[in-house]
């Protein structure tokens, strides 16, 4: 056998081994990804954020964010640890990167809102979706990884006069309604009424409804493929003692348990799977309620609304919880200087977290300062100051 046939025939079972090795590879991914159930309802971003009050969002290095002294919205840029004002007429809420594009609600000059397309660099913006005639409401905005808008949107003033409610005949409050909207299309469909806020799992969208006299929220369910058939949970998200307390309910879904504390000292869990409960946490150090959590980097950070002997009647603790092992550590105590005002974590990002903190009600309401600190908490507890509008009453912050 000559040097030149050896060379062709070693080529040829070569090419022949990584043929049969691509067949078999290509075979069995295929098949994998045959029995893969692919979400099409799965949230951009993560829906804890529906309870936040701060405008603020994450996109790749960047964190975005709102002064709501100055009405301003600012891009920061993590690794360059530069800031800049980014040019916006009007108000904007609830953002939502696709495609490299933001998405988010926005309000004019006239109070007119929309889902808006937005180019953040010029300040202009393509409207996607405006309410009907006789619409005043637009809430709770999110955006699915196919694209897919949800949002809350009043009745029309025809059907519910404005600061008046309609109720089911269960007694809950039906004056908003959940919509699908698909852009490519323009379909826009109804999903169920009554809707507060809400999460997706899987195939099923929790939410939760407030009854009308007794102002307690129930948690109920529908399974995309059947949303005629509403179940409920038998989870109370706010208790009676909730509201007598004047307390906050809320709760949150991911792929296994349904979290909720009812607005007590208690934190539990309740699996999705098994419908088995766990009790997490109690809250014991002074009179308060659990209200709300976030998380981040494997466990959660559990927001808790309490009673302080530091000059601060009625403040907040954040604690970090492993659900596991039900390991709790304090991370942050309000003091008579500075009170937090919110904190959200950013779906697949377990580098940091937002958090915002103001003033104590006592300056304040001396007139003495106002603004808030913008900060970024690192998985090793570092914090990170973004940005800082805490000034004296009437006086212009520096850019």
């Amino acid at each position: 056998m000559t040097k030149r046939t050896k060379i062709v025939l070693i080529s040829a079972v070569t090419l022949i081994l990584c043929l049969t090795a691509f067949l078999i590879f290509h075979f069995f991914f295929n098949k994998s990804n045959d029995n893969k159930v692919i979400n099409k309802y799965e949230f951009i971003e993560n829906e804890t954020n529906m309870f936040m009050s701060d405008v603020v969002g994450n996109s790749g290095d960047f964190v975005y964010f709102d002064d709501y002294v100055t009405s301003s919205y600012y891009e920061y840029d993590t690794v360059k640890e530069k800031r800049i004002k980014m040019p916006v007429e009007g108000l904007i809420a609830h953002y939502n990167f696709y495609n490299g594009d933001l998405y988010c609600v926005h309000a004019d000059s006239n109070n007119k809102l929309s889902i808006v397309k937005w180019d953040i660099n010029t300040g202009d913006y393509e409207t996607i979706y405006t309410p009907p005639n006789g619409v005043e409401g637009l809430y709770h905005f999110a955006m699915t990884t196919d694209g897919l808008m949800f949002f809350l949107e009043r009745k029309p003033s025809s059907e519910v006069a404005i600061g008046k409610s309609v109720e089911d005949e269960d007694g809950y409050i039906i004056n908003y309604t959940l919509y699908i909207y698909n852009p490519k299309t323009n379909e826009k469909t109804a999903v169920v009424d009554g809707v507060d806020r809400y999460y997706v799992s899987g195939n099923r969208l929790y939410f939760d409804k407030v009854h009308f006299l007794k102002q307690t929220e129930e948690i109920f369910y529908i399974d995309f493929d059947k949303p005629e058939e509403v179940i409920d949970t038998g989870i109370c998200c706010r208790t009676e003692e909730a509201v007598k307390n004047g307390y906050d309910g809320w709760f949150y879904v991911d792929d296994e348990y349904i979290y909720y504390s009812g607005g007590t000292k208690n934190y539990y869990r309740r699996s999705i799977k098994d419908n088995e409960e766990e009790l997490l946490y109690t809250y014991s150090d002074s009179e308060g309620y659990i209200g709300r959590c976030i998380e981040f980097n494997g466990k959660q950070i559990i927001y808790v609304r309490c009673e302080f002997d530091n000059e601060v009647k009625f403040g907040a603790k954040l604690y970090e919880l492993d659900t596991e092992t039900k390991e709790v550590k304090n991370i942050w105590i309000d003091t008579s200087e500075e009170l937090l005002g919110d904190y959200a974590s950013f779906k697949g990002n377990d580098e940091y977290y937002y958090l915002s903190t103001h003033p104590a009600n006592r300056l304040i309401n001396e007139g003495k300062i106002l603004g808030c600190h913008y900060y970024l908490i690192y998985a090793n507890g570092e914090k990170k100051l973004m940005y800082d509008n805490v000034n004296e009453w009437g006086v212009q912050t520096i850019e």
